[in-house]
This record gives C-alpha cells, structure tokens and sequence, in this order.
C-alpha cells in the first residue's frame, strides 16, 4: 500500500531491503528480489521525470508510467488494466451493463483521473504506439499495483512494461503474447519468463514495423495469421464485436483444422454463431467415413445444425439401439447430453429413438430448458421422455420424480404417441421434415 501511497522510492527501497535482510531466505526470495530491483530503477528515476503538462510527449507520458496509480484495489480493474482484450462481449461491470469493455471505461470511471499517464497515453491512439513498444521491456517499477487475492494476500507491483503492453494492446486491439492463470491467478506480463517475454516484444515491434501503413483491420490481421488460435482467440471476438464478421470467419476457416487432424472445437463455436456451415460440414464428413469424433464435435451438430444433421444424428441414435437394446455405447449418451439443452423441435425424432432403449438402471441428471432434476434409476428412455414432453408441450403425464414403474408407463405412453402421431408431426424422410408443422 505504501508504493500506491506514493512513499518515496528511496524510503520504500530501503525499507523493502531492510525487510529482506530480516526474513533470509524464503520460497518468494527470488521474487521480492525481482520487484526490489524493479524499485531501484524507480528511485534512480523519480528525481527526473518530466511534469505531467497538458502538452506533454507520449515519450515523456511513458516515462510517467512510473507515477501512475491507475488500478484501484478491485481485481476486476486490475485485469482490464493489464489484458483488455480477456473483457469484451456479454461481461458485466459494476454501473457499466452488458457491453463492449475497453480501456475507454475505466478512462470514465470517476476513480481514475484523465490526469494519469495511463489514460492519457491510452487516448492519444496510434501515436503513442512508438513509445509504447520502446517500453514494453522496461521493468520499472510503478505505482500501480493491487492485491492478487484475499485468501493469499499477495500483491502485485505492476512495472512500466506490464502497463505500456496493456496500453498497446488497448490501442491496437491485438494480443501480442498468450496469457494463462496459473493456479487460478492472473498471468502477470512482466511475470513471463524471459524466454516469452522477449518472444512478445519481438512480435510487436515486428508487427508495427510491418503493420504501420496498413488499415488498422488489415494490420489485425496481419498478426492473427501468425499467432496460435489460443492467442488469437480474443482478437477474433473482438472482430466480431466490431462487425467485421466476414474477416473474422475466413481467420477462423483456417483455424478449424489443427495439425493433428483434429478440430478446433472453440473456433468451431465460434463460426456456428456466425452461421458459417464449414464446422458442420467437417463433422458430417467425419460421420460418413466413419471417422472418430468427439463429445464436442457432435454437439456442434445439435447447437447448429438443420433438418440434415438432425437426420443424421437419429440414424446414429437408431443404429446404437439396434445393435444392442441394453447398450451402453457413449455416442448415444453423448447426443442425449447435448440434446438436453435443445429447445429445436427437429430434436424429438432423435429423441425418440432412445424411448426404445432399455438401460440397466442408473442415476441420470436431465438438465436444459428445465431446472436440473436428478432421476433415480433413470435410463436414457427417462431422458428423451422428460425432453419430449417438454417440446411438445404435451402432458403425456410422465414424471420425473415418480417410482420407476409409473415412469415406464409415462414412456410407453409417450412410444404410443410417437408411433401413431408424433411421426407424422415431427419425422424426417431422409435428411428432410415429413411436414413443416413440426418446427417450432
């Protein structure tokens, strides 16, 4: 608290050696010795930085990093300080709503003043971006800093780096290293070994060096085609939440396939949101070679798919119970788990294919469209019976919660249905619908 307090960095140096001596060492020495260098290159400093003036330089403004107080002590600022990119669509902040979150929102907060040089730096754009990246290995130390966690009490002293790199990729709105949270903490910039942090500092000054002439989309680009798709991830949100659908789908085409063969099930996600057809066209292909696909590949085909998947995936839920009506085969459960969530009345049909399984008794947790129910000694047959009554919206009088025997009346009177009515109302013939009026 005493370096966000503004203490003097020759007071802090000394006492922060002082208490080093006094505790020998200890498991974090190596880590303190790192922020207690970092805190001399602040005392060696402090006597000439420049005055934070209206027409101050951004060069200047970056050696006034050193000052800035920018993070308050909620962790959630601290993180859309340091990785802006990790808080967009759909995130929720105290007094700012659902929205797109950038740097522009704690620039408003009442608690952060437009007079830090963090801010300030952030609104003078792509021309503050050739000083940035001159400090983006800088490990002084700033006045920014906050407490990691309540339940450990560690604290992070932010360094200029840590803040130029969170400003530059505010400004640029590209994702210039992959971070991860180990242990569940926030990866630090400056925490990086070297190695990495060394790579990023690479890449954005290559990236401006390539990039400086371009389009501002065009040069976003630029740096998509060369990361991994797990630091790309944010960046392609981000083009979408700007709009720029089109550009984010043909990145994430070439993202959908990785190396080995398998699918990137997350940028398939992401292209089934879009409408794009490429991730469902993969799993149908894999389907019809009799290619291995996983849980989450055919899931993709319930959360996006049309009359063609649907079709398919009643085949496979057919042939599973054919071959063994008391079988216990995983891609039945696997398109039952995916299906429980489905509120697309193309599902009943396949649905309808495990009413004619006979599972030993299990315990089965039903979940989606209706609140999570555990049933005792239920089977898949309970599963679609639960879900078909709540598509129709038919009171086939089923319950979840009665003894096993009544249950099993509930679903016979539900097979009855489906044979007599509800094939005519919701069946395929081949990949397409018998009658329309089974979709909702």
């Amino acid at each position: 608290m005493r370096v966000m307090e503004g203490d003097p960095w020759d007071v802090l140096v000394a006492a922060a050696a002082a208490a080093v001596n006094e505790a020998g060492e200890t498991t974090n020495s190596a880590v303190v010795a790192d922020y207690l260098e970092s805190m001399k290159l602040a005392a060696d400093q402090e006597a000439d930085l420049p005055g934070n003036g209206a027409d101050v330089s951004p060069e200047d403004l970056v050696k006034l990093l050193a000052t800035s107080q920018l993070l308050s002590p909620s962790q959630l600022d601290a993180q859309l300080l340091l990785r802006p990119l990790h808080f967009h669509r759909g995130r929720s902040v105290a007094g700012g709503g659902d929205q797109t979150i950038h740097w522009d929102l704690l620039g408003a907060a009442p608690d952060h003043p437009t007079t830090d040089p963090a801010i300030r730096l952030f609104k003078r754009g792509r021309e503050a971006i050739p000083a940035l990246l001159a400090a983006i290995d800088d490990r002084t130390a700033t006045r920014a800093g906050f407490q990691q966690s309540q339940s450990t009490r560690a604290s992070v002293l932010c360094r200029r780096c840590d803040l130029a790199m969170a400003i530059l990729e505010a400004i640029t709105r590209c994702d210039f290293y992959e971070s991860r949270h180990p242990n569940g903490m926030w990866e630090w910039y400056a925490n990086l070994e070297p190695g990495e942090r060394g790579a990023a500092v690479e890449l954005a000054r290559q990236w401006w060096a390539e990039t400086r002439e371009m389009d501002e989309m065009d040069a976003r680009s630029w740096l998509i085609e060369r990361i991994p798709y797990e630091q790309a991830n944010s960046m392609l949100d981000v083009l979408i939440n700007d709009g720029q659908n089109d550009r984010a789908m043909r990145h994430l085409r070439s993202f959908l396939i990785r190396k080995d063969g398998t699918m990137e099930v997350s940028a398939a996600n992401q292209l089934g949101e879009l409408g794009d057809p490429a991730p469902l066209n993969e799993v149908m292909d894999r389907v019809q070679r009799g290619a291995e696909t996983s849980p989450d590949e055919l899931a993709l085909l319930v959360h996006y798919g049309g009359a063609r998947e649907f079709a398919v995936l009643q085949k496979m839920m057919h042939d599973d119970r054919a071959v063994d009506p008391k079988s216990r085969n995983p891609v039945s459960r696997v398109i039952l788990a995916a299906l429980g969530g489905s509120t697309n009345n193309l599902a009943i049909p396949v649905l309808a294919e495990a009413l004619y399984t006979d599972d030993e008794m299990i315990d089965v947790r039903v979940t989606g469209g209706v609140a999570a129910q555990q049933i005792a000694g239920g089977s898949r047959a309970d599963s679609a019976a639960l879900h078909i009554q709540r598509l129709t919206q038919r009171d086939f009088r089923y319950d979840p919660a009665a003894p096993a025997d009544v249950r099993r009346k509930g679903i016979e009177r539900i097979r009855e249905w489906w044979e007599s009515q509800g094939k005519g109302l919701y069946g395929f013939d081949g990949d397409r619908l018998r009658r329309t009026g089974g979709i909702r």
